[in-house]
């Protein structure tokens, strides 16, 4: 049993929820980007079927146009932007809204709604970017634990 980080970083390496930058790094210290979010957020839902139309001239990619068309991540026009760095708040706001697909019924949307406000409260209310390590175990303890 390892630590909360190591743990998660495994589980979503080993379950090919999100990629780490190598083989043998998986870049905790990074920021999460936007279509990082995505890939977990769709993984992490299954992988479900993906009806809506892409959108996006800069993006071909199933996570990320299910991910924007269930509102869990926007884009800016005809441009989703996958490396655009997701902001601590803006997290804290897409474990919220994604919290029913995460862990479904009345307990997800509690465990969102507490993961969130957990998320505000260790983060604050910055603009700094949140980086991978802290996202993944923030995901890990809201979908697998």
């Amino acid at each position: 049993m390892g630590t909360p980080l190591y743990n998660a970083v495994a589980h979503f390496y080993e379950n090919d929820i999100l990629p780490g930058v190598s083989e043998t790094e998986f870049g905790v210290d990074k920021a999460l980007t936007k279509e990082d979010l995505a890939h977990a957020l769709y993984a992490l839902a299954g992988s479900p079927e993906v009806t809506a139309n892409n959108l996006f001239t800069d993006v071909d990619d199933d996570a990320c146009v299910w991910a924007a068309a269930n509102g869990y991540v926007s884009g800016n026009g005809d441009k989703f932007m996958p490396e655009a760095e997701v902001t601590a708040i803006n997290f804290a706001l897409t474990l919220f809204s994604a919290s029913s697909v995460l862990c479904p019924g009345m307990f997800g949307i509690i465990k969102g709604l507490v993961s969130a406000l957990k998320t505000i409260f260790e983060f604050g209310l910055s603009a700094g970017p949140m980086t991978k390590g802290n996202a993944v175990i923030k995901l890990y303890e809201m979908a697998v634990l």
